[in-house]
């Protein structure tokens, strides 16, 4: 039997890296001073389980077992692999949504309006003086136009002129490594997004953003690991938005909500299955459909990027194969 090997990628490794550091600190404060060989670690993130849902607690477990890998603390990441997700918090029907905070794909915003936008961006340019604003509303805004997920933009390049399959020439092009492509739910490594039809003004965005990153400048003028970057943009988009809508008990917007907002545009100006998926990145044409912003939340302004007629199809032979071997991919 050949099992199937997931490969973790370089942006996930820093992603289990920077969580486990988290957790060792957060240890440190309730418990005291942290002591690997003594195995006190494991049983202390076992009892925080009834805090967490079992999706936080698998990404901390994954996060902490990559860190005993590195540290070469093999038996303790057999037994820490070995404990399941019995235990985790699991919402009742009753209890407040709020009673218990905590992160999931269900409590984040998948859409953008313009007032949000606006607002946000009239935020962040009156907090010209705090080294995050123009980081983070640039980082929103690029999310909005290119629906790349955060961690997608340390592997995208920008071409001013890109060679079709037919010898024709077009460009700009963003040339996007896929983050999911490690675990067969991208339709290829790579993805690209013509951006001719975008205003220059989504470009100035794209191009200045991608510049950020790259810098991935701390307050210090210090260069700072891309996750760090990242995180600090989310904290401050984190506290724009209890800022601005302080009373309001409603979903509001986060760096990924971009993504699902890109989403609704591609729907909401007639864009296919197949195209959406291309542009988003996925193996099958029913992803976008099923899981992200919704076609009476899309808006269009400053144009959209268009898709690689060669990835479109790309994405039609792996719905094929899968419709056949019913191993759809989620």
């Amino acid at each position: 039997m050949v099992q199937n090997i997931v490969t973790k990628t370089d942006g996930t490794k820093s992603g289990y890296l920077y969580r486990a550091s988290n957790l060792i600190k957060r240890f440190e404060r309730e418990v005291g001073a942290f002591d690997i060989v003594k195995g006190e670690f494991v049983s202390w993130l076992v009892s925080q389980k009834p805090k967490w849902r079992g999706a936080t607690w698998r990404y901390n477990k994954s996060a902490i077992m990559h860190f005993f890998e590195v540290k070469g603390f093999e038996g303790l990441r057999r037994v820490l692999f070995d404990i399941g997700s019995e235990g985790c918090y699991v919402a009742q029907k009753g209890v407040a949504k709020n009673s218990v905070k905590h992160k999931t794909s269900s409590s984040k915003k998948k859409s953008v309006s313009a007032e949000e936008e606006r607002r946000l961006v009239g935020y962040f340019e009156h907090r010209k003086g705090c080294h995050w604003s123009l980081r983070t509303i640039m980082f929103f805004r690029a999310s909005i136009i290119s629906g790349l997920r955060p961690s997608e933009w340390t592997g995208t390049e920008y071409i001013e002129e890109f060679v079709m399959d037919d010898g024709s020439v077009v460009g700009p092009v963003l040339k996007v490594r896929n983050a999911k492509d490690t675990n067969e739910r991208a339709h290829g490594e790579y993805r690209h997004l013509i951006l001719s039809d975008l205003s220059d003004e989504h470009i100035r965005i794209i191009k200045g953003h991608m510049q950020l990153v790259k810098a991935s400048m701390g307050p210090s003028g210090v260069k700072i690991p891309f996750e760090s970057y990242y995180h600090a943009c989310r904290n401050a988009l984190y506290r724009a938005n209890t800022t601005i809508w302080r009373s309001d008990k409603k979903k509001k917007p986060t760096l990924y909500s971009g993504r699902h907002q890109f989403a609704a545009n591609l729907k909401a100006a007639g864009y296919s299955r197949a195209e959406v998926a291309a542009l988003m990145g996925h193996a099958v044409d029913d992803t976008a459909s099923e899981h992200y912003g919704r076609k009476t939340s899309g808006r269009t302004g400053g144009g959209l990027p268009k898709a690689l007629p060669s990835e479109v199809e790309r994405v039609r032979e792996v719905y094929d194969v899968s419709q056949t071997s019913q191993m759809k991919p989620k």
